[in-house]
């Protein structure tokens, strides 16, 4: 009997698998993939690979990688398993302009002072 049941539970869940690269290819080790308004996923193991077991129905998956800007991707899920393959791009960040004068005070004074 727990044999059948456990065999109608696996029956109902279907898989989404896939990698996660750079947008040259490379893999992205150890990335996180989250099931957008939920408290579920995963973290791709060293080759980038991930996997995830979820019931049919329509989700969208958010790829983190630090020092990368975040990919999301809605999929449909239906009764056959799915491929799903991450690119991330480089996250480029702009800082401002840094002046150095002569005579000016630690901020850090300002905020013991305080």
């Amino acid at each position: 009997m727990l044999f059948f049941c456990l065999q109608i539970i696996s029956a109902s869940a279907q898989k989404i698998e896939g990698t996660v690269y750079d947008s040259i290819g490379k893999v992205l080790p150890f990335a996180s993939i989250l099931i957008k308004g939920t408290p579920k996923g995963v973290s791709a193991n060293k080759e980038g690979y991930f996997s995830f077991n979820l019931r049919p129905g329509v989700y969208t998956l958010v790829c983190h990688y630090v020092g990368y800007t975040s990919a999301e991707k809605t999929i449909i899920l239906s009764s056959t398993d799915v491929s799903l393959n991450f690119n991330l791009n480089i996250q480029k960040l702009t800082l401002k302009e840094v002046v150095v004068q002569q005579g000016g005070e630690d901020p850090a004074y300002q905020i013991i002072r305080q």
